[in-house]
């Protein structure tokens, strides 16, 4: 029954979660500078409006509606386009898309927030077992290949998960 069990070498443990450490890491920069390079791409669009509304001199949107607009919450914007549609509606279609591309980033803002988090925990418990890998080799050689394969399970569904929400935003947006 002895051959049955398997045995991690000295250094497989170490590999192992170094390696998916570093897969973590990369996996958090990618999602950052596509979520960086997304709200920089929303940001000079809106940058783009107000240069727009601002070229007209006032004449049928002051320089004061632009700051006001630009420095109210997003309930504070959906007011003031109730207002605008009401009376005055000059610029009404420019207003509606910067206040769409806030809404935008607020909403990539809120959906990477759960596989940030999902894959910090996964760095953190690989750190936790790179620590214990030679304890565990060295003492309990049975359990380090159960937590091994356990931790790489865990791994592969995060890294799923992620995949599936990082998708679904690129579809949906």
């Amino acid at each position: 029954m002895e051959g049955f069990i398997i045995h991690f070498s000295e250094n497989t443990s170490l590999y192992l979660y170094s390696s998916l450490l570093q897969a973590n890491a990369a996996i958090i920069a990618i999602v950052g500078l596509f979520v960086i390079f997304k709200i920089q791409q929303m940001s000079s669009s809106i940058d783009v409006i107000k240069s727009s509304i601002m070229l007209d001199n006032g004449r049928r949107s002051t320089p004061e509606e632009v700051e006001n607009f630009d420095r109210g919450t997003v309930q504070e914007k959906v007011n003031l386009l109730e207002v605008r549609r009401n009376g005055r509606g000059s610029y009404l279609p420019l207003y509606e898309s910067w206040l769409e591309k806030l809404k935008y980033i607020g909403r990539l803002k809120k959906k990477i927030v759960v596989p940030t988090i999902a894959l910090t925990t996964m760095i953190i418990l690989n750190t936790v077992a790179l620590v214990l890998a030679s304890h565990l080799n060295l003492y309990f050689p049975s359990i380090e290949v159960i937590v091994a394969y356990l931790i790489t399970l865990i791994q592969i569904i995060v890294w799923v998960y992620v995949a599936k929400i990082i998708i679904n935003t690129v579809k949906k947006d």
